[in-house]
């Protein structure tokens, strides 16, 4: 019983783990994309 649910534990540590990483990698693209926004308003501005 215990081996397996180190097993599980181990295996959502390691899916959040990645999760965290493409949220993180999703939020910087956001990130540059509104900079680049703002960049287009103060000209047209």
């Amino acid at each position: 019983m215990q081996k397996a649910i180190k097993k599980r534990y181990s295996t959502t540590k390691g899916h959040l783990r990645r999760k965290a990483g493409k949220s993180h990698l999703l939020a910087k693209k956001s990130s540059t994309r509104k900079r680049r926004l703002t960049r287009k308003v103060k000209v047209y501005g």
